[in-house]
């Protein structure tokens, strides 16, 4: 049986019409948001399917980073992307991260990947780990912007995560900030 997952919380359901009414309930966000995310029955935990966990914020707006994450899904993988709601007025950014989470999942979804995601904590370790507790990965990419702008390797995300997951990690090619 397909369990269906809050993407705010960790609590699953049996079908969309639950999670929906939980979602505007609980979370108070509204039934059209919810629609428009497309959240998708799962998680699969099949060791056949290649799973690709994708965390960025900014540099989610790349296209070379989402044909990198989709390479490396391969031919019947899946990505996962999680956007974390940006640090700095955590109110305001949420709606930014979600157009970010959209964009890339119609851009890999073009180009046929399987794709799913989430809008995460402000944490970007927090929204990683989390999203982990509720789907198998095989490896995660951290898409990011170059090294002296971005804070992600400042605080050295990937190698954070390569010790907390046990699973691969790679900087995707940052994008230049514009």
């Amino acid at each position: 049986m397909d369990l269906h997952h809050c993407p705010r919380c960790e609590l699953r359901f049996r079908n969309t019409g639950e999670l929906r009414q939980h979602f505007v309930t609980d979370h108070g966000g509204d039934a059209a948001t919810f629609e428009r995310f497309r959240y998708r029955a799962g998680p699969s935990t099949s060791s056949d399917v290649h799973t690709v966990l994708l965390v960025g914020n900014e540099a989610l707006e790349s296209d070379a980073v989402l044909d990198v994450a989709a390479a490396r899904a391969g031919h019947g993988g899946r990505v996962v992307v999680v956007a974390p709601v940006g640090a700095g007025h955590a109110g305001a950014e949420a709606p930014v991260a979600r157009w970010r989470l959209e964009a890339a999942l119609d851009h890999l979804r073009a180009a046929d990947c399987d794709a799913e995601g989430i809008v995460g904590d402000t944490d970007p370790f927090a929204a990683v780990t989390r999203a982990m507790g509720r789907q198998h990965v095989d490896e995660i990419g951290v898409s990011t912007l170059p090294d002296a702008a971005s804070h992600w390797l400042g605080v050295d995300l990937p190698e954070r995560l390569r010790r907390q997951t046990h699973r691969p990690v790679h900087v995707l090619p940052p994008v230049a900030t514009g």
